[in-house]
């Protein structure tokens, strides 16, 4: 019984991890390039690009189009002052006010819409105006009205009763995401 105990016990495991262990390092030893990229420069995770640059030049002829995701494209001068980014990533939203693709030119007839984050667009409403520098030049805009909507589809397809407006648009995430609201402030252009 002795016999018999050590060699199911004892003997039989250790044996059977000791060749276990040497395959299994053989085998990753020669293939570990199938689980592990080696290579320089392996990105192991997405990250959404970080953006410090608040650096824009100035040209009447620009157009939205030829703008690169999260290029600076103007600053917004309220409150801190915020640069404004076109079609920026979520990820900067605490920093930055973002230039929603399709939208207007500053200044053009028709509508800018900005998303901004909750603070920031608080931030520049405690402004009644605000002054926007940017690549299409520097324009003045002053509060208008502010309207609520549930969705930001509808949000988008806003139309205020002027020619040319900025609208500051954020996502009011107060009610821990039961509902669905955004709220959006109207900046007509002075002219």
């Amino acid at each position: 019984m002795n016999k018999d105990f050590f060699r199911k016990v004892i003997a039989v495991p250790a044996i059977t991890a000791i060749v276990l262990g040497i395959a299994l390092f053989i085998f990753f030893k020669v293939n570990i390039e199938n689980f592990i990229p080696l290579y320089n420069d392996t990105q192991y995770a997405y990250h959404d690009e970080m953006v410090d640059d608040i650096e824009f030049k100035e040209d009447k002829n620009a157009s939205v189009d030829s703008f690169k995701k999260n290029q600076c494209i103007g600053l917004i001068r309220a409150g801190e002052g915020y640069p404004i980014r076109y079609d920026m990533d979520y990820s900067n939203i605490i920093t930055s006010v973002s230039f929603v693709k399709g939208s207007a030119k500053f200044g053009d007839m028709g509508f800018t819409y900005l998303y901004a984050g909750n603070n920031n667009a608080k931030a520049i409403a405690k402004d009644n105006s605000f002054v926007i520098s940017s690549v299409f030049g520097e324009k003045t805009y002053k509060f208008k009205s502010k309207q609520s909507f549930d969705s930001e589809y509808k949000t988008l397809n806003y139309t205020p009763d002027c020619e040319s407006a900025v609208i500051i648009y954020y996502h009011d995430s107060a009610s821990a995401g039961f509902t669905s609201k955004y709220i959006a402030m109207v900046y007509e252009e002075v002219k």
